[in-house]
């Protein structure tokens, strides 16, 4: 018995499509549509006239409870590449030694384990109406644990078969397992509110169709059971399951997870679960030089669309508000058990490859009578307030600043998020940028590394570098990489340009003086 195959389906899943935070890129003005998931307002006021995302994905990891100790990293696991003499000989799955991890101590376990493909998608914007428009598709898996007792959290994490679990009497354990996938098509509007001397404002706001093919909330609330291990080699163990409590929202497309599954999910505008939801925000900016940054065109004063034009900016975004209803007779169970002195053997939870595998073999263990269940259910989308800020220190150089504020119940079904801060310093040019996030996630306990590199057309990121290299015993990583391209404003060469190109103020750079006050 491995109830492990649990977590390792998450990965299994979560290596089919890739991650979510694009901090290093999100942040960047020449993040083009990836700056509008940060903040709708900026699809308005973009350093491209026309930015078009061909294709970015990414794959983020965090947990509370166990600190990765193993001599490979988190990366190679969940990427399916661990070396040879790491795996069982007889299964081919990674080996699992108690060294391997370090355990926190904490009273209730929790994880994410969440990844995103943004597909195709558009953004237009117009420095002479002061409005921008962006749509696109993204697909997210959002995975995660929460409420779960660290005795169920070490059998996740090595199996059943390690020793300190067998026949011990576990009361009022308890778990929550949260699958879910959401496919969204999206469309935002900006637009500028306010140009007057040195201050900007801008305003923005999302719309989004989401459609959902898989949702899986297992519900643990007082579980009782005993692990009895098989002699004489003790390689398998029943289980005793003393009494259970507890209930499970599912609903699946009876089609097992892969690419081909997501790129359907992805080009669909219906399925199993269909839902609607909005992001909305705002952006200020300080412009003290907005005199010599901006020309007459058409009688109209215009911002130079081309460059950068703040000392200082921050915004406030509410994102991820909205919902998905499930409902079908045959692919929605919305069941309860509750129920004692049940017996679960070696063979059962095991080689899981999707959640309707999973949900048919606890119909078998607790001997569920379907008619009882419910067709269908609700689930809320995981809203979050971001607040940003970004800072001009020198030619190229900016800090920048990310609130993520998690504003939903941890125990509620579907999706859960979490929260963190971050700075980010980086330096940008039109074709080169490197930025390094350093964060708190995981509700601010989880100290985070990262690096991204954008060259032209494509970037890569590491929200948590940690993972990747096996720094500190990591307790995470986020990796996320991608391909778009922008279209530069041109201006008009002709007699209705009324002033002669703008110059922005130059500022000569030394290493000696990044630091100094500036005048």
């Amino acid at each position: 018995m491995k109830p492990y195959y649990v977590f390792l389906l998450l990965l299994l899943f979560s290596g089919k499509s890739y991650a979510q935070n694009f901090l290093g890129i999100s942040s960047s003005n020449y993040g083009g549509i990836h700056g509008v998931l940060l903040n709708p307002a900026n699809a308005v006021d973009s350093r491209y006239k026309v930015h078009i995302n061909l294709a970015a994905a990414g794959v983020e990891i965090q947990n509370n409870y166990a600190r990765w100790n193993a001599p490979f990293s988190l990366l190679s696991l969940s990427a399916g590449t661990v070396a040879q003499k790491y795996r069982s000989p007889i299964t081919g799955l990674p080996l699992w030694k108690s060294e391997y991890y370090k355990r926190t101590g904490v009273s209730k376990v929790k994880a994410y384990i969440n990844s995103e493909v943004r597909g195709p998608a558009i953004q237009f914007s117009s420095p002479r109406f002061g409005i921008g428009v962006a749509a696109g598709v993204r697909f997210r898996l959002l995975n995660s644990f929460g409420n779960t007792s660290p005795n169920i959290g070490t059998a996740i994490l090595t199996g059943t078969k390690n020793p300190i679990l067998h026949s011990t009497d576990f009361e009022d354990e308890t778990f929550m397992l949260n699958v879910g996938a959401y496919n969204e098509m999206y469309l935002s509007l900006a637009k500028v509110i306010r140009e007057e001397n040195e201050d900007f404002l801008k305003v923005g706001f999302t719309v989004k169709r989401i459609t959902s093919n898989l949702n899986l909330n297992l519900r643990g609330d007082e579980v009782d059971y005993l692990i009895d291990p098989i002699p004489p080699t003790n390689e398998y163990q029943n289980i005793e399951v003393a009494k259970t409590s507890g209930t499970f929202f599912h609903a699946s497309g009876n089609t097992p997870p892969s690419f081909s599954w997501m790129l359907d999910q992805m080009t669909s505008i219906s399925g199993v679960g269909n839902g609607f939801g909005g992001d909305i925000g705002f952006v200020y900016e300080k412009r003290p030089n907005y005199s010599r940054e901006r020309f007459k065109y058409k009688g109209s004063y215009v911002p130079d669309p081309r460059i950068n034009k703040y000392v200082y900016k921050f915004g406030v975004s509410l994102q991820d508000i909205g919902f998905v209803k499930f409902a079908d007779p045959q692919n929605v169970k919305v069941g309860t058990v509750e129920s004692t002195n049940d017996f679960i053997p070696p063979a059962t939870f095991y080689h899981l490859t999707s959640t309707d595998e999973l949900i048919g073999d606890i119909e078998e263990v607790y001997d569920i009578d379907q008619s009882t269940y419910l067709r269908s259910f609700r689930v809320f989308m995981p809203a979050t307030l971001v607040i940003h800020g970004d800072y001009l220190v020198r030619e190229g150089f900016y800090v920048s600043g990310v609130l993520r504020q998690y504003v939903l119940g941890k125990k509620k079904i579907g999706p859960v998020g979490f929260s963190g801060i971050s700075v980010i310093p980086r330096f940008e040019r039109k074709h080169i940028e490197f930025s390094f996030p350093v964060s708190l996630d995981q509700d601010y306990s989880n100290f985070n590394l990262g690096a991204t590199m954008r060259a032209g057309p494509l970037f890569l990121g590491f929200d948590n570098i940690t993972g990747l290299i096996n720094l500190g015993s990591p307790r995470g990583l986020s990796v996320h990489a991608g391909l778009s391209w922008g279209f530069d404003h041109k201006l008009a060469e002709n007699e209705m340009l009324d002033c002669p190109e703008p110059q922005r103020t130059k500022r000569s750079f030394s290493f000696k003086g990044l630091f100094n006050k500036r005048r």
